[in-house]
C-alpha cells in the first residue's frame, strides 16, 4: 500500500514540476505582452501629452501592468529609482527596460519616440519568440514532468 502511495506522490511531484515549467513559459509571454502595452502607452503619453517624466511614471504606476509597481516612486532621481526597481524585479526584459528608463528624458521628443519604438520592436520580437516557445514546449514540459515522476516511481519499486 505504501508503495502505491509513494508511486502516486512521485508521479504527482514530477507532474507538478512539469506544470510549473509550462506556467513559467506562459508567465514570460504575459509579461512581454504587458510590456508591449506599457510601451504603447508611453509612446502615446510622449506624443500626445505634455507631461513631465514624473507625471508619465505616475500614470504608468496607476495602471495595472505587471511592471507598474516599479513606477510608484517619487522624489529626486525618479528615473534612477524606477530603473533600480526594474533591474531587481526579475520580470521579462527587465534589464532592457531599466536601461531605457535610466536614459528617459535625455533626448528630445523625437529621440524619445525613436528609442521607445526601438525597444518596442525588441520586445515584440521577444514576445513572438516566447509565444512560439510556449506553444512548442508547454505540453512537452507537462508530459515530461509526469513521465519523469512515473519513471522515478517505477525505479524505486
Amino acid at each position: 500500500m505504501l508503495e502505491i502511495i509513494g508511486m502516486i506522490l512521485l508521479t504527482a511531484a514530477g507532474a507538478a514540476v512539469g506544470d510549473e515549467a509550462a506556467r513559467s513559459l506562459a508567465r514570460c509571454e504575459k509579461e512581454l505582452k504587458d510590456l508591449l502595452s506599457l510601451l504603447d502607452e508611453v509612446g502615446i503619453l510622449l506624443s500626445s501629452c505634455s507631461l513631465s517624466t514624473e507625471e508619465i511614471f505616475i500614470r504608468i504606476g496607476e495602471s495595472e501592468y505587471v511592471y507598474s509597481h516599479c513606477f510608484r516612486c517619487e522624489g529626486d532621481d525618479i528615473t534612477d529609482k524606477v530603473s533600480a526597481c526594474l533591474r531587481t524585479s526579475g520580470l521579462a526584459m527587465c534589464g532592457e527596460l531599466a536601461v531605457y528608463i535610466a536614459r528617459f528624458g535625455e533626448t528630445d521628443l523625437e529621440g524619445q519616440l525613436a528609442r521607445n519604438g526601438l525597444l518596442r520592436h525588441e520586445v515584440s520580437l521577444a514576445y513572438d519568440a516566447a509565444a512560439e516557445k510556449r506553444k512548442k514546449f508547454s505540453n512537452i514540459y507537462r508530459v515530461g514532468g509526469f513521465s519523469a515522476g512515473l519513471v522515478a516511481a517505477l525505479l524505486l519499486i
